[in-house]
């Protein structure tokens, strides 16, 4: 099965695991790994917490014009008359300048993977997601999603443990129980077969991360 992750593949000490069971649902299973998600479904979201680009992880760079330097967030967005930014129709974003839409096309970079600005020496500068990692694991997955008591190796918090065949049958009856939740929902969902992209509504994905200690 193929994964995806912004940052490297290898084990990283995870500095704000705890123990008991009820650690939060994102809090790692065990000290060391690292977060993943099934290829296709990432949630950018879970991302902001570690992608400065000083981070351990490398998931991010610092977005940089044609002269070398980084680009400030304020002159990143568009303002309305009263110097705020301003959002989407949506509201899941600000409203890029048209400059810098046609720099990221020049530079053959995804908007939406300009994610998040962060703070240097006290001015904020936009940061750019580096190319993720998409990889085969074979092995043991952490997850959140319902198994069978019988499958599960080990439980830590919200967490399970199991083989990976038996989270890929995880996956698929969660997507598909979900699906049918979209379609009773939302009647012009039908026809729609993934509920976690594509046109609509769709589902959040962070129940979808999972944890590996070491790729096989």
């Amino acid at each position: 099965m193929r994964f995806i992750r912004f940052g490297g593949l290898s084990p990283l000490k995870q500095d704000h695991y705890e123990t008991g069971d009820d650690k939060g649902f994102h809090n790692p299973p065990v000290k060391k790994g690292f977060y993943a998600f099934p290829h296709l479904y990432v949630d950018k979201f879970l991302l902001s917490a570690t992608n400065h680009p000083s981070h351990i992880s490398n998931k991010s760079s610092w977005l940089k014009n044609y002269d070398g330097n980084k680009i400030k967030e304020n002159d990143f967005y568009e303002k309305d008359k009263d110097g705020e930014l301003i959002w989407d129709k949506d509201g899941d974003s600000f409203i890029i300048k048209t400059k810098w839409l046609k720099f990221l096309k020049r530079k053959k970079i995804k908007s939406s993977n300009v994610y998040a600005s962060h703070k240097y020496k006290d001015v904020y500068y936009m940061t750019v997601l580096n190319k993720p990692h998409i990889f085969i694991h074979n092995g043991l997955i952490w997850h959140h999603l319902e198994t069978k008591n019988e499958d599960i190796i080990k439980t830590s918090g919200s967490w399970v443990l199991t083989e990976e065949n038996t989270y890929l049958d995880s996956l698929k009856k969660d997507k598909h129980n979900t699906l049918k939740d979209l379609h009773r929902m939302d009647k012009k969902s039908i026809g729609q077969n993934d509920p976690y992209i594509g046109p609509g509504l769709t589902y959040a994905k962070d129940h979808l991360e999972v944890f590996i200690e070491r790729i096989k």
